[in-house]
């Protein structure tokens, strides 16, 4: 574990987001280096409770997996979380070699991260690719980062304190800002409760306050520091109503676990509105895998919290999991591999030894082994893909659809299927706003286009409604006027009844207000 951090972190600051299979990789590879040297037939164990809840996860992840949008990113996400699952039982078991490595990595990768950072200010933001680690999009991720060594105290010191938190307000993140607030605020209470002097956290608590006004009120803009205009919450809101808006209406069936963009771009009322994030980890996970896995999220965090939560002496490893935790609820940080890495090795740390109730890891060496193949056979495909064996592709990973695009697009059979089939197997694959655009730019007559035209534009209306034209245009070419629009009467009185949170200046309404008025009377 000596150095893997510091080359997760780096592969997340040179490489994006969507580069998943990088840092998957590097996750299965340091997955694979723990299990042989550190679990395989050694006595390793987790509490009963612990991997109870863990079971309950994984049996909802795997049935938010049979009605995924995304079927493919779903397994690869599903895959990330068993491997998170090794390196929680690690964490576990040599707590003291964990804490050791955990803080000389963070150290390291401080110095890291202030050299990367202060380069990416001189380069005008422009350095590093978006969606990185490092990218400014009103705010880099690296401020987010700061509170670890802030919370840990890695230097010792108030100078150190206050160079952090200065680190922290220039990269506008308000999330780390308010994370490290809420830190505080539970601070405060605790020493009330013990009766410790609580002056020294309430001048810090004072000075974060006025820094979370200045990064809000984009005071650093007086100064020509290129960051983009912010509001206090940002687009949060938006997408907060997004995750609420899809989880009333499907409260047990999620689009499955990685896929909140596809909620995103359902509810957006405008273009600008879709995020990959609700920015909030349980929105996430409830709009991803169904309200039953509020079941083992609450019990799982009411373990753990009443496991740590009195101690009298400062437990920086907790206040460093609820800083964490905190950040996960107001920005979306928990996406990168690296954040969610760093959290699981503290969940590890934290749980209590117990001399009872312990559950022998060795159980788990089949289910190991199956996630180890899997990760393989998903390697292969792309490999084959980027090769050009679209065919082999398809046979490694049954489950890559940029494999069965290609075979779409060429008009070619697979093995002894035919076209009609994989159509059908491509949208039972990837159901979302790509799949179904895919679908329709595929269609072979004017009467397929208008009914799938007309399933993306109530499905997607931020970005298909601009299309209704075409669909009046396919109606009358199609049936005349013997229908009087009626399909297309109910499509825009359906769109109008859809959102809870209704907004008459958005894209959407103003395009059906128009159509309403100007094409068809509604």
């Amino acid at each position: 574990m000596s150095f893997y951090l510091i080359i997760l972190f780096l592969s997340e600051v040179f490489f994006n987001i969507y580069d998943y299979y990088l840092s998957s990789f590097l996750l299965l590879f340091f997955s694979i280096f723990i299990y042989f040297k550190k679990i395989k037939e050694k006595n390793i164990f987790i509490p009963k409770s612990f991997f109870l809840i863990f079971i309950f996860f994984f049996v909802l992840f795997w049935f938010s997996f049979a009605f995924s949008v995304d079927k493919k990113n779903t397994l690869i996400q599903l895959i990330n979380y068993l491997n998170l699952f090794i390196l929680l039982i690690y964490s576990f078991n040599y707590k003291k070699e964990v804490k050791k490595n955990l803080i000389n990595q963070l150290k390291l990768i401080y110095f890291l991260s202030i050299i990367l950072f202060f380069i990416n200010i001189i380069f005008f933001n422009k350095f590093f690719p978006s969606l990185s680690l490092l990218f400014y999009n009103h705010h880099n991720q690296i401020g987010n980062y700061f509170i670890l060594p802030f919370i840990l105290n890695l230097f010792n010191g108030l100078f150190f304190q206050l160079f952090l938190i200065f680190l922290i307000i220039i990269s506008a993140s308000r999330s780390a800002i308010l994370s490290i607030i809420f830190l505080y605020v539970y601070r405060i209470i605790k020493n009330i409760f013990f009766k410790k002097p609580i002056r020294k956290d309430l001048l810090i608590l004072l000075f974060l306050f006025l820094a979370f006004i200045l990064v809000s009120n984009n005071f650093f803009n007086y100064f020509n520091i290129p960051f983009k205009k912010i509001d206090l919450l940002g687009n949060r809101i938006i997408y907060f109503k997004q995750a609420i808006n899809y989880i009333l209406k499907n409260p047990i069936f999620g689009v499955g676990l990685g896929n909140f963009n596809e909620i995103s771009r359902q509810y957006s009322q405008n273009f600008s509105d879709w995020s990959i994030s609700s920015h909030n980890f349980i929105l996430d996970l409830i709009g991803e895998n169904g309200i039953l896995i509020l079941i083992p999220i609450l019990f799982f965090y009411y373990r753990l919290i009443k496991e740590n939560i009195f101690f009298k002496k400062d437990n920086l490893l907790f206040e460093s999991f609820l800083g964490l935790t905190f950040l996960f609820l107001m920005d979306f940080s928990f996406k990168f591999v690296f954040f969610k890495v760093i959290y699981v090795i503290l969940i590890g740390v934290l749980i209590k030894d117990s001399k009872k109730d312990y559950f022998p890891v060795a159980k788990l060496n089949l289910i190991l082994k199956i996630t180890f193949l899997l990760f393989f056979f998903l390697i292969l495909s792309e490999i084959a893909f980027n090769f050009r064996y679209k065919k082999l592709s398809l046979i490694f990973n049954p489950l890559n659809y940029h494999s069965l695009e290609e075979q779409i697009k060429n008009k070619d059979s697979f093995l002894f299927l035919e076209q009609s089939f994989l159509i059908k197997w491509y949208f039972w694959l990837k159901n979302d706003f790509e799949g179904e655009a895919f679908v329709y730019s595929r269609c072979f007559d004017k009467k397929t286009c208008y009914f799938h035209l007309q399933s993306l534009i109530y499905k997607y209306p931020a970005y298909y409604l601009e299309y209704f034209p075409t669909l009046i245009k396919f109606n009358q070419e199609i049936y005349g006027k013997i229908k009087y629009f009626r399909l297309e009467k109910i499509l825009l009185n359906e769109l109008r009844n859809k959102y809870f949170f209704k907004d008459k200046n958005s894209e959407v309404f103003k395009y059906i207000d128009y159509y309403c008025t100007r094409l068809i009377k509604c």
